[in-house]
């Protein structure tokens, strides 16, 4: 930790990330961009169906039975960390909102 310059979030965020297997990491890299999703909507984007497998990183969202998603304070440095392409981020933003 004393090693650790800039925001401790960022730098946990980024040990969190390295730990992921590329396809958890690919997950969570297009997650980040959208709200809560359940199985059957991650499964159509072709995401995961095991939404639940990805603690601190994705959890679920109270009040939104059975959905899951990036907890807010991490959705940023998750987006800054892992972008995704403008056209990859509105195919994925449009087939997301055309379900």
């Amino acid at each position: 930790m004393a090693r650790v310059d800039g925001p401790l979030r960022d730098h946990l965020v980024g040990v969190l990330l390295q730990a992921l297997h590329h396809d958890e990491r690919e997950f969570v890299r297009r997650l980040a961009h959208l709200p809560a999703i359940d199985a059957a909507t991650a499964d159509a984007l072709d995401l995961t169906e095991d939404l639940g497998g990805l603690p601190p990183i994705v959890l679920p969202v109270y009040g939104k039975g059975g959905r899951y998603g990036v907890p807010e304070p991490l959705r940023e440095t998750i987006q800054q960390r892992l972008p995704l392409a403008e056209p990859e981020r509105r195919a994925l933003l449009e087939a997301f909102q055309g379900m």
